[in-house]
């Protein structure tokens, strides 16, 4: 997230400069949306295909991201 959800200020750290809300929580999940779309695409690598499928919908559960959509179509094809 490069800008406050609130204020639409560019953020360097945890709390919002300009409006000062704390989006500590909001990064936190966001990363680990992140990390469970990697571990899809590790768990597709190795064949693993219900893991990858776990890990993507874990993903869209936290942040629903255009690659997490495609990624969940592609493994439900």
């Amino acid at each position: 997230m490069k800008r406050c959800p609130i204020c639409k200020g560019r953020l360097q750290e945890n709390i919002c400069s300009r409006c000062g809300a704390d989006l500590a929580m909001l990064l936190t999940i966001e990363q680990q949306a992140e990390n469970q779309l990697n571990k899809a695409f590790l768990q597709l690598s190795k064949g693993n295909l219900n893991q990858a499928k776990l890990a993507v919908e874990n993903s869209l559960q936290l942040k629903r991201e255009p690659l997490a959509v495609v990624l969940y179509s592609f493994i439900n094809s």
